[in-house]
């Protein structure tokens, strides 16, 4: 379609072309020579041809065209040195073809006072798609044709780029004599395309941080962070346990395998906790260890032991000898205020359960044979007796 843009515009002015193609009398004498032009708004594409005597002045023969408001238009100009210049002035299509004064071509001087020996008539051949050629046919002389003009059809500016939507389109080479527009697409960092964009409207996944959490990719976030201390608890200026708990400073999506995994979320059948944006292990699955942060380069999940306990308050995370993470919620149902406040026995009654023989309890570090008292705080303490159920 763009390749025959000059001819689509020739033939949509409003004038007739009965004769386009046959313009001028004999054959054109094709020049060896050619010069290529960018066809384009605000621009003109010229050829020139000249005739010269030793005792006269050059004289030139010019082919001009332009293209105006989506019209290809045409002018011939003529420089005579026998005092009648010509110039047709832009026309729409192809200028009809005429005469001008030109110099004679007998003898040495310019022989401009005879009327048919100093006159030259011209017409424009159109070869092709693209290639156009004054003809300059003197009365008294030999041909002066300009060289074939090579119009590169374009409707926009080499290297321009223009926005639609998110949309980037730029104006490239397509072929050796035409320019057009092409679309590029979605182009990072044009038109209004960011990263986040391109992540969710266009690979279907999701923005964090910086990254795109899609496909295989997986990693962890650098905030907020979970800070675990100790934590007084204060009646009436009297401490009456301290605990450690977990808090975070605020909820934040990690990626596992291209899925996002909110904060206390779990994934790979609940082998793997988002503790804080970190990724936290249970256990040591030799699998999991492989999986590469493709943020940092590093591994992925910082594993924990097995019975390792998150406190976080009303809730715990235990790290079982089976190598998951479960939650245990605190039963806080017809409790006091203060009794709302103590250390719950989770940690005890899931150590026993999970991570301790029938005949043994966990006290928080290790497993302690029956009849050993369990400290759980300042108030509280528990004592370990055998039981008829094994949980494992």
């Amino acid at each position: 379609m763009r390749s025959a843009l000059f001819i689509l515009l020739l033939f949509c002015v409003p004038v007739a072309y009965a004769g386009l193609f046959h313009v001028g009398s004999g054959s054109p004498q094709t020049p060896t020579t050619s010069v290529d032009c960018l066809l384009q708004d605000a621009g003109v594409c010229k050829t020139i041809s000249s005739r010269a005597k030793s005792k006269c002045p050059r004289e030139e023969y010019r082919l001009l065209v332009r293209v105006s408001e989506g019209v290809a238009q045409t002018r011939v100009v003529s420089t005579s040195v026998c005092g009648r210049g010509f110039d047709s002035g832009f026309k729409n299509g192809i200028v009809s073809a005429g005469t001008f004064r030109c110099m004679g071509g007998g003898g040495k001087t310019c022989q401009c006072n005879q009327i048919r020996r100093s006159t030259c008539s011209f017409s424009i051949n159109l070869m092709g798609d693209n290639r156009m050629q004054l003809l300059v046919n003197p009365n008294d002389g030999g041909p002066a044709n300009t060289p074939i003009l090579n119009l590169q059809q374009t409707e926009c500016v080499l290297d321009t780029e223009r926005c639609q939507g998110k949309t980037l389109f730029r104006c490239e080479r397509t072929s050796k004599s035409e320019f057009s527009e092409v679309n590029k697409g979605n182009v990072l960092g044009k038109c209004g395309v960011t990263p986040q964009f391109m992540c969710e409207q266009r690979q279907g996944g999701t923005f964090l941080e910086g990254f795109c959490c899609q496909g295989s990719k997986s990693f962890n976030v650098k905030s907020p962070k979970v800070v675990c201390k100790p934590e007084k608890f204060v009646f009436f200026g009297i401490t009456l346990f301290t605990k450690d708990r977990c808090r975070s400073t605020g909820g934040k999506t990690s990626c596992f395998i291209g899925k996002p995994i909110p904060e206390r979320g779990v994934a790979v059948s609940k082998k793997v906790f988002n503790l804080g944006g970190k990724f936290v292990g249970c256990g040591g699955t030799s699998d999991l260890k492989k999986i590469i942060d493709a943020k940092s380069g590093g591994e992925l999940i910082a594993f924990q032991p097995a019975c390792t306990v998150l406190d976080f308050g009303h809730t715990e995370m235990l790290c079982t000898q089976k190598g998951v993470w479960e939650t245990i919620k605190k039963k806080e149902e017809g409790k006091s205020f203060l009794q709302r406040r103590q250390p719950t026995l989770g940690k005890a009654e899931a150590g026993t359960q999970k991570c301790c023989p029938i005949d043994k309890c966990w006290d928080g570090n290790s497993c302690v044979p029956v009849g050993t008292e369990i400290k759980v705080s300042e108030t509280k303490r528990i004592r370990c007796e055998l039981t008829t159920k094994s949980f494992d």
